[in-house]
């Protein structure tokens, strides 16, 4: 309608004249409507390359006096000179009074180009476009590597130039910037006269890091196209301190967490912000800090160096983090960390490597294990830091973090095929030992994935289990370091009468029934290879006891006070009698025939061979030892 009244606007003088002429014809007022001018309709105004085709087709309306379209008139499309071609050249408008030249392809030559519209009597139609030269490569020239704040408008607004094939800059081009990270303002732009486009701003995303804006433009083969601008987005000011580790542990009474508090410097985005300073000091309960003065680290992490709370008993122990620097709004920012204070106890930490090649009824079995354990020796051992790096020699099947804090005994369980069924059972031993008192830190326990269903089945599962996690925390295993095992076995069997002579065992060897064994006290199997020899108490005189070298089908093989008092004999404090088996060895003297259910299991290589680090009190590793068990 606008165009219409448009058009009527621009004929009004003529009408007066075309009503009569229309009368005196035509009485009736039938005559049909005559042509009063040629309007541009669609496709003018564009902008391409030279040479090539625009988007938008050529559309021209032929109106009469009123503006309505007349219908039947033919309109010629005549390019001027240089101005390249239309795909019709003539055309016959229709109801509406349009007509359509189809798809105009520019001349060759760069510049203004124009197409008139011409129908006889009237003015033509005039359609202008723009024919840009044809882009050989798109570069950026400004902008590229800067460093902004995320969220924010890097400083300086990126540029590219477009070139022809001979390098001139290209003037009139479309070049598109499009975002990656972040968002631009002005992302259409076209070309100077110099060649060169800029959008008007590009905001970085709100993640630190680096981001990417590209620059497009039409056509194929353009060396370069598209362009990227790359930048470095920041975090911003510090904003935000959170808790990240360390909230709401459960720590021996006057000893160290073993989660050190850890809290995380963000922006108002969330990034970690660097170089901030945070103090952690004790606010209630007592107890004391080691480093607690840091700063944050790339990731806006800071972690205090070592947190023991007080000795009282129970909640109420509590460590702030305050953030002293940053801006007005954010220095003095605090987060708290609270403990419960427990008493000490010992704590066997068995962590699975590959569990989910364990059935959950599996879990239960090795859960048993690790809790009986924790019953039958109660005293506490320092804790102690290991590097992820030496915990990968214990075992790489898993993924270990940097650091780890152990309190008491850390027990990796592998599950893997080792030689398939029979042969080696399991192996079992310590890998690092506590420089000040000779004692695992960690331990590793491998199973053989193939034995699993048989050990299953003969009911001998967990008993494999708590007898590996045994050799873990030194049973056999550190008899020699520790000076308890006398006259080992050699090559010879039977050459030796090898014994144990830790008081303790001994006097829970005679309560058994062993007050009248004439030989030497307790004794240790002298017989078989290595890794069973000088490692098990003497399957011939201690029996179905759990800790001889052999797993007996059918029978129940009992944990004795016996093994429970070797360890008080190794140095663990606070042990209990209590979680011991009822044991006595009146019926071992005479061996009965081995069940129908199979001979004998030998636990053949049952000890770990690797060599065994000795760890000061933080966490070096200060000499390595030979495999303990031979």
């Amino acid at each position: 309608m606008a165009r219409r009244r448009a058009a009527a606007a621009l004929l009004s003088a003529a009408a007066p004249a075309a009503v009569v002429v229309a009368a005196c014809d035509d009485p009736a007022g039938t005559a049909p409507a005559s042509p009063a001018a040629a309007l541009a309709e669609s496709g003018g105004g564009q902008r391409g390359q030279a040479g090539a085709g625009l988007p938008v087709g050529l559309t021209v309306r032929v109106v009469d006096g009123t503006g309505a379209g007349v219908a039947g008139v033919d309109v010629a499309f005549r390019p001027s000179p240089g101005s390249g071609r239309v795909e019709a050249d003539r055309a016959t408008t229709a109801s509406g009074g349009l007509a359509s030249a189809g798809i105009w392809t520019l001349g060759e030559a760069v510049g203004p180009q124009r197409v008139e519209a011409v129908v006889d009597g009237l003015a033509p139609a005039v359609f202008t476009a723009v024919a840009t030269g044809i882009p050989a490569s798109v570069r950026v020239v400004a902008g590229d590597g800067q460093a902004g704040v995320a969220g924010e408008r890097v400083p300086v607004s990126p540029v590219v130039r477009v070139s022809d094939a001979q390098g001139r800059p290209l003037a009139g081009i479309a070049v598109a910037f499009i975002a990656r990270s972040g968002a631009v303002l002005g992302a259409q732009a076209v070309t100077s006269q110099g060649g060169e486009a800029s959008p008007e701003a590009w905001r970085l995303g709100p993640v630190a890091g680096a981001q990417e804006l590209l620059a497009a433009v039409p056509g194929g083969g353009v060396e370069g196209n598209p362009a990227t601008v790359r930048a470095l987005a920041k975090p911003g000011p510090a904003a935000r301190l959170t808790i990240v580790a360390g909230d709401g542990q459960e720590v021996e009474a006057g000893s160290a967490a073993l989660a050190p508090p850890k809290v995380r410097v963000g922006d108002r985005h969330g990034n970690g912000v660097p170089g901030v300073r945070v103090t952690f000091a004790v606010a209630a309960g007592g107890g004391s800090v080691v480093g607690g003065r840091q700063v944050t680290d790339s990731l806006g992490h800071a972690e205090v160096g070592e947190w023991t709370v007080g000795a009282a008993l129970g909640p109420g122990h509590v460590l702030r983090a305050t953030a002293a620097s940053g801006g007005e709004d954010f220095m003095g920012t605090s987060v708290s960390f609270s403990a419960t204070a427990v008493a000490p106890s010992f704590d066997l930490q068995l962590v699975h490597a590959g569990p989910s090649r364990l059935a959950p009824d599996l879990h239960d079995v090795f859960a048993a294990a690790e809790a009986r354990w924790e019953t039958a020796i109660g005293g506490n051992l320092p804790p102690v830091a290991v590097k992820g790096e030496d915990l990968a020699r214990c075992t790489d099947e898993i993924e270990h973090p940097p650091l780890r804090r152990v309190d008491d005994v850390l027990a990796f369980a592998v599950l893997k095929e080792v030689d398939g069924p029979g042969g080696i059972v399991a192996s079992a031993g310590p890998c690092f030992l506590r420089e000040e008192n000779g004692l695992p830190a960690v331990g590793v326990f491998t199973l053989d994935a193939a034995d699993v269903e048989r050990l299953n089945e003969l009911g001998h599962l967990s008993g494999t289990v708590l007898h590996e996690l045994a050799h873990v925390l030194g049973f056999g295993t550190l008899w020699r370091f520790h000076g308890l095992l006398r006259d080992p076995a050699g090559s010879a069997p039977a050459a030796a009468d090898t014994h144990f002579d830790g008081p303790a065992a001994v006097a829970r060897f005679d309560l058994a029934g062993g007050a009248a064994y004439a030989q030497a006290k307790v004794p240790v199997e002298n017989r078989y290879g290595v890794g069973t020899r000088n490692v098990h108490w003497r399957e011939s005189v201690l029996g179905d006891e759990l800790m001889t070298g052999l797993i007996d089908p059918g029978r129940l093989n009992p944990f004795s006070a016996v093994t429970i008092a070797s360890m008080e004999d190794l140095g663990y404090a606070g042990v209990d009698y209590a979680a011991a088996d009822a044991y006595r060895l009146s019926s071992v003297h005479a061996r009965r025939a081995p069940p129908s259910s199979g001979p004998p299991l030998v636990l053949s290589q049952d000890v770990r061979q690797g060599p065994v680090g000795v760890l000061n009190s933080r966490g070096d590793v200060v000499r390595w030892l030979a495999p303990l068990a031979r």
